[in-house]
C-alpha cells in the first residue's frame, strides 16, 4: 500500500508535543526566576561589604593621622559619621554649611545618606588581653570600635546602634603612642 502525497499536507508538531515543550521551558524559566532573589540579595550584601570596608579604611586612616592626645580627649565617648551609597563622607546638610550632628542626638535627614557609623574610643585597660610588640609595652594604647549600620530609613543614630539593632560591620583598631603613658 502506497501512501498518496498531497501537497497541502505539511508535517507539524502535535498539540501534545508543543504542550510538553512549553512545560519544559516554563519549568526551566521558573527555576531561573527562583534564583533571582538569592542573586540580588548576595549582590546587595557584597556591595554593603565593599562600602563598609571603604568606610572603615577612611575612618582608620583619619584616626591614624590624629594625634594620640586628641584621641585621649575623646576617650570614652562615641561620635557618629554619615556616608552615602558609595562610601563618601557627608559633612554638611544639603544646601547648608551647618555640619552634621556627630553626637547622634538628632536624626540626620539627608536624602543621600545610607550608612551611619558609630566610633567609640576607649583606653585599653590592664585587664584587656591585647598582644603588642615588645617595643610597645610602655605605650598608651587606645581601642577604637567602628560600627557601621545600613540606615536607609535615616533613623536617629543613638537608637540605630541599640543592642538589638543589626550592625553591618564592626571593626576594632588599636592605636598607641611610642613615648609611653606620661603624655
Amino acid at each position: 500500500m502506497s501512501q498518496k502525497f498531497y501537497p497541502y499536507q505539511k508535517r507539524a508538531f502535535s498539540l501534545v508535543e508543543v504542550t510538553i515543550a512549553v512545560g519544559i521551558v516554563a519549568f526551566a524559566f521558573l527555576a531561573i526566576l527562583a534564583l533571582m532573589p538569592v542573586g540580588l540579595t548576595r549582590m546587595r550584601q557584597a556591595k554593603e561589604s565593599n562600602v563598609s570596608t571603604l568606610i572603615i579604611q577612611q575612618i582608620s586612616d583619619e584616626i591614624k593621622q590624629t594625634d594620640i592626645k586628641s584621641l585621649k580627649l575623646k576617650s570614652s565617648q562615641s561620635f557618629y559619621r554619615y556616608f552615602d551609597i558609595e562610601g563618601n563622607k557627608l559633612l554638611t546638610e544639603i544646601g547648608s554649611t551647618t555640619p552634621l550632628d556627630e553626637t547622634g542626638a538628632t536624626a540626620v535627614v539627608r536624602s543621600d545618606m545610607l550608612y551611619t557609623t558609630k566610633i567609640t574610643i576607649n583606653p585599653v585597660l590592664a585587664t584587656d588581653t591585647v598582644t603588642v610588640q615588645p617595643s610597645a609595652t610602655n605605650c598608651t594604647l587606645m581601642r577604637i570600635v567602628i560600627q557601621i549600620a545600613y540606615n536607609p530609613k535615616r533613623m536617629k543614630a543613638t537608637s540605630l546602634f541599640a543592642p538589638e539593632s543589626p550592625v553591618v560591620f564592626t571593626s576594632f583598631l588599636y592605636v598607641g603612642d611610642a613615648q609611653g603613658p606620661n603624655n
